[in-house]
């Protein structure tokens, strides 16, 4: 197969990936203008959105400039980035406001991802199929995650949602299946369907090991009523849960036998770990263990702790 054919189905490949993701998919502006790797246009507010970057063969890393031809930089654009395959790390100026549709999605290397206080909007599709992100700070001032923005981010472990945010959209982290738990603040009002808490198996399904935290009477707890998804109220902890992830699984017996051996650990609540309430020791691993094969234990593990 030649050269020209393997980039048309690649091509082709992306575009049906794009259309999964609920973005529609048009030609570049035909007024965009050229400087160095970036193609751009001007704005109505007279900044610049820039609309391709045109990588250098086998780049890795991309700084976004602040200013290109004199115009500050405060979006990207359409696909901008998108289906770059070789793409790890990006540094983003100081003045962006928005990542448009698509911007970086299929960019299944990028890791590296620390979003500017800047940002305003994340919109549709922005990172979808980022599988290679394990952790993710929404900055404050962000209002609004587009649907679909990091949908498929598969390695996705760690998401951090600030006070900032209002609307978060539809399928907005569907298929993260590596997002086990995560924190709603109180200022969400909207939440899409199925922007958390689903993954793919031959369709659509609930990830079963998903909890939601976030304030009473929220939308947060709306949402996981009904979803059927379990619901921590802020502050809330809970018998096991060692690490603080709001759930009692395997890990907190094991960071109870490293905080027990002086191996270090990246979360730990020793109130919850005494599940028995006669100070920490090996037993309350053990206890947690049992209490996982389902043998039946009177120390009320995986409930609040009053």
């Amino acid at each position: 197969m030649g050269s020209k054919m393997r980039r048309l189905i690649a091509m082709l490949s992306a575009v049906m990936a794009l259309f999964t993701a609920g973005i529609s998919v048009h030609a570049a502006d035909v007024g965009d203008q050229r400087s160095g790797i970036f193609s751009y246009r001007i704005l109505d507010d007279g900044n610049a959105e820039i609309t391709r970057v045109y990588f250098a063969e086998g780049q890795t890393a991309l700084v976004i400039p602040q200013e290109i031809d004199g115009y500050t930089v405060t979006s990207l654009g359409y696909y901008a980035m998108g289906n770059y395959a070789q793409l790890e790390s990006v540094e983003f100026p100081g003045t962006l406001t928005n990542i448009g549709d698509g911007a970086f999605s299929l960019c299944k290397k990028l890791r590296e991802l620390t979003l500017p206080e800047s940002l305003k909007t994340i919109d549709t599709a922005a990172f979808f199929g980022c599988s290679s992100l394990t952790e993710l700070t929404i900055p404050d001032g962000v209002t609004t995650i587009g649907s679909t923005a990091f949908r498929q981010c598969r390695g996705l472990e760690k998401v951090t949602i600030p006070d900032s945010v209002t609307s978060i959209g539809k399928m907005a982290f569907f298929d993260c299946t590596a997002l086990h738990k995560v924190r709603i603040p109180s200022s969400t009002s909207d939440i899409g369907e199925m922007a958390f808490g689903y993954v793919l198996d031959n369709g659509a399904v609930p990830d079963p090991g998903f909890v939601m935290q976030g304030v009473d009477d929220s939308a947060a707890q709306q949402y996981a009523a009904a979803n059927d998804i379990p619901f921590i109220p802020d502050g809330t902890m809970i018998r096991g849960d060692s690490d603080g992830d709001g759930r009692v699984t395997i890990i907190d017996a094991t960071v109870i036998q490293r905080v027990l051996v002086g191996l270090p650990v990246a979360s730990f609540n020793e109130i919850c770990s005494d599940v028995d309430g006669n100070g920490l020791d090996i037993t309350d691993a053990t206890k947690i263990q049992r209490y996982l094969a389902d043998i039946p234990d009177p120390y009320h593990i995986g409930e609040p702790i009053v």
